[in-house]
């Protein structure tokens, strides 16, 4: 939660959280919510543990905050890994997650190739840090949506992920907006709001 306050605080504008668990806390869940408020996009690795999110959630990766994307692991034929959680109502898409070459903690110069949905987190985090760069001024929701649009379809995400699909760096650059306003609608207490009701 310090991390993330701090990161906001100092204009960050993507935070990678390749951590989690399945404890649910309540203040985590009001830091992620204030990056959202405050535009910063917050990527979540959705956990190996070969767990359905949908019945089991898994945190940070499965809170309903608007700046959350949730991302499982692939290899490199786009299958999902086995390990990988998975959820076709809470993961949002899949990444490279295996055979990983990256930093490690033996020291400040040790690397490894490693595995996880803390290895696929990072490469979604890359891809918002892309868009960011050639559109500084584009909302975090506007990036969000670009990464989800963008991800390319895989047979094994299909009924695993919401997008079902990996995703794809190229494709979320060449997005554009589709010049449509889109609204989201909270009604107090669950009320059911028809398209038609006036507001």
């Amino acid at each position: 939660v310090e991390a993330i306050n701090y990161a906001v605080a100092n204009g960050a504008t993507v935070i990678n959280a390749s951590w989690g668990g399945f404890a649910f806390s309540q203040a985590l869940l009001d830091s992620i919510a204030a990056a959202s408020t405050n535009g910063v996009l917050f990527v979540a690795a959705a956990g190996n543990s070969a767990n359905d999110n949908d019945l089991v959630p898994t945190y940070p990766a499965s809170f309903d905050v608007e700046n959350i994307v949730s991302v499982a692991a692939t290899d490199r034929k786009d299958n999902i890994l086995w390990w990988s959680n998975f959820g076709k109502q809470t993961v949002h898409v899949g990444a490279p997650g295996t055979e990983i070459f990256s930093t490690w903690n033996g020291s400040d110069t040790d690397y490894a190739t490693i595995e996880g949905t803390s290895m696929a987190a990072p490469h979604v985090s890359g891809i918002a840090a892309l868009i960011f760069s050639e559109s500084p001024s584009a909302p975090m929701a506007e990036v969000r949506e670009r990464i989800l649009q963008g991800a390319v379809p895989a047979e094994s995400l299909e009924e695993t992920t919401i997008t079902g699909g990996r995703a794809n760096a190229y494709s979320s650059l060449r997005a554009k907006p589709d010049g449509e306003l889109e609204v989201r609608v909270t009604p107090r207490n669950e009320t059911a709001v028809l398209v038609t009701a006036s507001l």
